[in-house]
């Protein structure tokens, strides 16, 4: 899932839309002007600093922190570790869905299936496998696949 979302956005510089008039990704738009010559001027401003930040990074930092959190739940078999990584992946996909909705609305007259990149579709399959994600680990009953069974002088055996 980060891998995915890291690469659209680093990688390739998170061209969400490109025809041949314009190239808009969530840091820049360019637009063909009369010599079909590509200018490219970058968003800027505190509010889209905001924007970007919380709606493309912080859910990557969030899926790593539930990462963690699911490791650790699974070690010491607490289930209030295992909730809070529900709610770091639950976090985080509200957020990656709110800045694809925002990203769509702010390039409403753009939007066309045929101008929409590999890129942005691969950005929206990590929504859908978040959501999944979260609903699976939000099912299970116990926070450990592997069952654990005590022996006598304080030893643990896996089965």
């Amino acid at each position: 899932m980060m891998s995915e979302a890291l690469t659209s956005l680093f990688l390739f510089a998170a061209v969400f839309i490109r025809s041949d008039d314009v190239l808009i990704s969530p840091f820049r738009i360019c637009l063909t002007h009369e010599h079909a010559e590509m200018h490219c001027t970058p968003f800027s401003g505190a509010v889209f600093e905001v924007k970007i930040i919380l709606c493309l990074y912080v859910p990557l930092v969030l899926v790593a922190f539930s990462l963690l959190a699911m490791l650790f739940a699974a070690y010491t078999q607490d289930r209030a570790l295992l909730w809070c990584s529900v709610l770091c992946q639950a976090g985080s996909s509200l957020l990656i869905m709110t800045g694809i909705i925002v990203f769509l609305l702010l390039n409403l007259p753009f939007v066309a299936w045929e101008n929409m990149t590999l890129w942005f579709y691969i950005y929206v399959g990590v929504q859908v496998e978040l959501v999944i994600t979260t609903l699976m680990t939000s099912l299970t009953s116990t926070p450990s696949a592997v069952p654990v069974v005590n022996l006598p002088n304080n030893t643990m055996e896996l089965r």
